[in-house]
């Protein structure tokens, strides 16, 4: 791969173009990829991402008007993110009926704090197709930063006090018996317990790389203290219990 920066992002279309009832028509797709290249002021995006899918246009229309931005030059590689496994598998079958660029990433919603909806079905397509993960929210919202606290309010302001999704994660006595888990694991490999969320994410096969969403420079910095750090069998098979949905 080359060393020069990579440009990749995901296309949300409503904001665009309101009066379109399709999402993901084509003139919509053809639109908010030409929008996001003047944005950026750049010839061409990497890796460009559906962020949802949209149940009113065929999906050969919205791999039609994908293709062409591939053609074009605009755009080299495509994936989606948010589309569950079946829905996954009918794009790549329509792109090999017809011919089209296909998904080459996938991005979807996982973490230790949020498994299944990956594992269940999802995680052996990208598998048998060989399409890179890219997830997102691999910090489950912040929980995982070790930055709530049992059995207390969540701070304010922040995301705990504001979201249903991790004030959910806090209710669960079993996220606590992970956090507690990830802490010891990282006090024995001296990392923050975010580093060994991500570590986990980089030790599985299946995952490229996780994104990650630092709002701060320490937050980046710590961030960063996962690259090149992996988990050994025993400490992924106890934090894999602790965070087990089936």
């Amino acid at each position: 791969m080359s060393s020069m920066p990579q440009i990749g992002m995901k296309g949300r279309i409503r904001r665009l173009l309101p009066g379109l009832a399709a999402l993901l028509c084509c003139p919509a797709v053809l639109a908010a990829a030409e929008a996001s290249l003047r944005r950026l002021g750049t010839d061409y995006i990497d890796l460009y991402q559906l962020h949802w899918p949209d149940e009113e246009t065929p999906i050969a229309e919205t791999l039609s008007a994908l293709d062409d931005l591939v053609h074009k030059g605009y755009v080299r590689y495509i994936g989606c993110s948010n589309y569950p496994a079946w829905r996954l598998m009918q794009a790549l079958w329509t792109s090999d009926r017809y011919g089209y660029s296909r998904f080459v990433s996938v991005q979807p919603h996982y973490s230790l704090v949020h498994r299944a909806e990956f594992e269940r079905e999802l995680e052996e397509v990208c598998r048998t197709y060989g399409l890179a993960v890219l997830p997102y929210s691999p910090l489950g919202g912040g929980f995982l930063t070790g930055k709530y606290r049992r059995d207390e309010p969540p701070p304010t302001p922040s995301r705990g006090a504001t979201s249903q999704r991790i004030q959910g994660y806090m209710r669960d006595p079993r996220n606590w018996e992970l956090l507690d888990q990830l802490r010891k694991v990282g006090e024995a490999r001296g990392k923050s317990p975010s580093q060994v969320a991500l570590a986990w994410l980089l030790s599985r096969p299946v995952v490229t790389s996780p994104i990650i969403g630092p709002r701060s420079v320490e937050q980046l910095q710590d961030n960063l203290g996962a690259v090149g750090f992996r988990l050994d069998a025993a400490e992924m098979e106890t934090i894999e219990a602790l965070s087990a949905w089936e």
